[in-house]
């Protein structure tokens, strides 16, 4: 009964630590989908213009529509690759629930490897 207080400390503790975490990895998670977007809209705006390039331009070189043609194929499966990432798996240094220690990955090394 003498240590209900520091139960109850802890646990407000760790359940504070544990939502600061799910609370940063969803900030984390919306500005990688933001970015994403971006990178995305940005390749579609290059590979129309460089389509309308093709078709209002000097088209009739088969050297200018072979160039155009590898350039568009590779804009849009690096497009496509943009929209299959995923987000990275670590947002940076974070501390260890149950060790303490400051690590730079999910799994804790420290607690892995028994100390």
């Amino acid at each position: 009964a003498t240590q209900v207080a520091d139960v109850n400390r802890l646990k407000r503790e760790l359940l504070e630590s544990h939502v600061a975490q799910e609370v940063n990895s969803q900030v984390q998670r919306a500005a990688f989908d933001r970015n994403k977007w971006w990178v995305i809209a940005v390749y579609v705006v290059c590979v129309v213009f460089l389509l309308m390039i093709l078709i209002v331009g000097q088209g009739t070189n088969i050297v200018t529509i072979g160039l155009v043609s590898v350039v568009v194929l590779t804009m849009v499966y690096q497009g496509y690759q943009q929209f299959r990432m995923e987000p990275p798996l670590l947002y940076g240094p974070h501390e260890c629930p149950r060790c303490h220690k400051i690590v730079y990955r999910r799994p804790c090394p420290y607690c892995e490897s028994g100390e």
